[in-house]
Order: C-alpha cells, then sequence, then structure tokens
C-alpha cells in the first residue's frame, strides 16, 4: 500500500534527520537486531488465530468439562514445538497469551457451574459455593487451594 511505501521512505529521511543534527557529537550505540523472516512472522500470526480459535471454541460462552481438558493440552503442546527462528518479543509474546489462555481455561475447568453468559454444559446451574471461598495459585505450579472466605 502506499502509506507502507511512504513509512519506508519518510521513516529513512527522518532517521538521516535525527543523525545529522548530532552534529559531532557521538550517535551511541548501535544495536544489531535479529532478522525475522516473513514466514517466521506469518507462523506467528498464524500461532496467535490458532490460539484465539481454540480459546473461542472450548472456553466461549458455551464449554464442558473434556472440551476445557483438551484445550489445557492443546495450549501445552503449542508451547512444545519450540520457537526456533522468532524474535525474542514475539517469543515472549506467545508465551504470555499461552500462559493467560492456560491460566483462563484452568480457571473455567474449575469452576464447575454455569454463571452469567458462561454456561457449562456439564454443570448446567449456578452455585452459591463461591460465595463462601477463594481461589488461589501459587506462581511455581503448586496446588490449587480453597481458603474459607468471611461471611458477610
Amino acid at each position: 500500500s502506499n502509506s507502507l511505501l511512504e513509512g519506508l521512505v519518510f521513516g529513512r529521511r527522518a532517521a538521516g534527520a535525527a543523525l545529522a543534527g548530532l552534529g559531532d557529537r557521538p550517535a551511541g550505540r548501535v544495536t544489531e537486531l535479529p532478522a525475522v523472516s516473513v514466514d517466521t512472522r506469518l507462523a506467528d500470526v498464524a500461532a496467535e488465530q490458532e490460539l484465539r480459535e481454540l480459546m473461542w471454541s472450548a472456553c466461549g460462552i458455551s464449554r464442558t468439562g473434556p472440551d476445557l481438558a483438551a484445550a489445557l493440552a492443546a495450549i501445552d503442546q503449542m508451547g512444545a514445538g519450540g520457537e526456533e527462528g522468532t524474535a525474542r518479543l514475539a517469543q515472549r509474546r506467545s508465551r504470555l497469551a499461552r500462559t493467560a489462555a492456560r491460566l483462563i481455561v484452568e480457571a473455567a475447568l474449575y469452576r464447575e457451574e454455569s454463571r452469567g453468559a458462561h454456561h457449562r454444559g456439564d454443570f448446567p446451574t449456578s452455585s452459591d459455593r463461591w460465595r463462601v471461598s477463594h481461589v488461589m495459585r501459587a506462581q511455581r505450579g503448586a496446588d490449587i487451594v480453597r481458603d474459607p472466605a468471611a461471611h458477610h
């Protein structure tokens, strides 16, 4: 598109003007950035889309325990293949997205009830159990613990 070409042309001109404005001052350290191929970026985009579709189909408005369990396995498999060739930022973003997805699915699997717009096919009714407990999880993979909350 024209805007992409304009960005390249004017980006180069802006960089040249910034460097010219330095005069005799040192420009500072230039860091070599790793090149990311178009194929790698397309793979990153495809992985993001795959995760989005998985979350919508397994953890959307209507869900079941077996679908949620299958989603956990699929999320774990997504990270098992390694991420060679991806840029560090994309790699970190992908890992964080999978972590967030995993936590959402675990919470949905743990909540054995239907609440609000989220319907569990295998637990179609609401439960007031949530009013008497909090769910917590430690960062390093500790078990989920129930801690009675104070009644008001």
